[in-house]
């Protein structure tokens, strides 16, 4: 089962924004490509410098729960979060790394609803395309997850509007995630050429030098199709 949640946290190297939530996803990435959990858990400790605000502490509880089923965070921590998400009007950074890792806690149909209202208000700058990266990023593991629940019209949808955000765009890592998953939803559809989209996919993270995310999704693909 491949989640993208950690990707956002470890592959989004720009390092240049300013501001305090920035400054944590930077602690919490560091800590977390290393496997210093503890450093992360501090964080949710009175005497914490960062200080953090109740979605914060949400969103770490979540990053932790993916190595610490402990971790989860509460209903009532979960529903303030989802509430605080679905009244906003315009997603930036925040709003979409909130998301982005809770993905493993927040339940499927507010997920896959979120993702749609973050498709339809997120910040778009010319200038700085990472939000437009991320919620591609984003976009692209609620569709797998979508794929595991077999919600095939929401699959649908998703990919009608992840090609929308890819054209144009050179980001060869998206491209070929998103190759990888539309052989897969064809796959899981009993389509022809699904099997082949995925092995194209391993193909091009092989030639990108791409080998810790090859392994990731070749074992993917040896647990789901090569059984």
């Amino acid at each position: 089962h491949i989640t993208l949640d950690e990707f956002i946290i470890l592959h989004d190297n720009n390092s240049t924004r300013t501001g305090s939530f920035a400054n944590l996803v930077q602690y919490i990435r560091k800590h977390y490509s290393t496997k210093n959990f503890d450093s992360i858990i501090e964080l949710l400790s009175k005497s914490s410098s960062y200080n953090l605000g109740p979605y914060e502490k949400t969103m770490v509880k979540s990053i932790l729960y993916t190595t610490n089923k402990n971790f989860l965070p509460s209903d009532e921590e979960l529903l303030q979060l989802t509430d605080y998400l679905f009244k906003v009007e315009n997603w930036g950074y925040y709003e979409i790394i909130l998301l982005g890792n809770c993905v493993r806690t927040i339940k499927y149909n507010s997920y896959f609803l979120l993702t749609i209202e973050m498709l339809k208000n997120y910040i778009y700058s010319t200038l700085n395309k990472t939000n437009k990266r991320l919620v591609t990023q984003l976009a692209i593991n609620c569709l797998i997850v979508s794929i595991d629940k077999e919600e095939f019209q929401n699959c649908s949808f998703l990919i009608k509007e992840i090609k929308k955000l890819l054209n144009n765009e050179l980001n060869y890592y998206e491209q070929t995630v998103f190759l990888y998953t539309c052989g897969y939803f064809e796959f899981k559809c009993n389509l022809a050429n699904g099997i082949e989209k995925m092995k194209q996919a391993l193909q091009v993270f092989e030639i990108l030098g791409e080998h810790n995310i090859k392994a990731q999704y070749q074992e993917h693909y040896d647990k789901y199709i090569n059984q």
